[in-house]
């Protein structure tokens, strides 16, 4: 007689026993089961409920109870939407940047004395399209307003100020 099916069975038994805590013996000496974390990572069109309700569905599938004191780990997404800072490049104020006032430290290098900046009504790269613009030598304030498209170069991060 071959024993190896049953023996594969015992172990499989014995697999299922420690992973449940489950014991075929008598006694009152229950053990817990195993311990759960489960999580969700959001998509931005994702409601809170609807996460929590995905959360509690994975629990529920594989066995474990919410009311016990299973808490699923939740990781939402950075809101997406225009910087509040911005380096060298190209930005489309109230898309790509947030329109209001921001501030810059100057020149990123100390080699080149001044940085550019400019704010434009459009992004055509024509000279009658700046509406302001201006090589700081140090620090720098401007406002940029939505619609506007802001251009920087050689300046240290703009943020915006307060």
């Amino acid at each position: 007689m071959n024993r190896a099916p049953l023996a594969r069975l015992a172990i499989l038994g014995s697999a299922i026993t420690l992973l449940t805590g489950c014991s075929s013996g008598g006694g009152d000496s229950a053990k817990p089961g195993p311990t759960v974390t489960v999580t969700v990572t959001a998509t931005a069109t994702m409601s809170d409920q609807q996460i929590l309700d995905a959360a509690e569905k994975v629990l529920a599938s594989v066995g474990a109870d919410a009311s016990k004191g299973v808490e699923p780990s939740v990781t939402l997404p950075a809101a997406p939407g225009p910087k509040t800072a911005v380096g060298p490049g190209t930005y489309l104020v109230g898309e790509d940047m947030q329109a209001g006032t921001y501030k810059t430290a100057g020149p990123s290098s100390s080699s080149i004395p001044n940085c550019y900046w400019a704010r434009n009504k459009d992004d055509s790269g024509e000279f009658g399209s700046i509406i302001a613009n201006g090589t700081p030598q140090g620090q720098s304030r401007i406002t940029v307003k939505k619609g506007e498209v802001f251009e920087t170069s050689g300046c240290e991060v703009w943020e915006i100020a307060g």
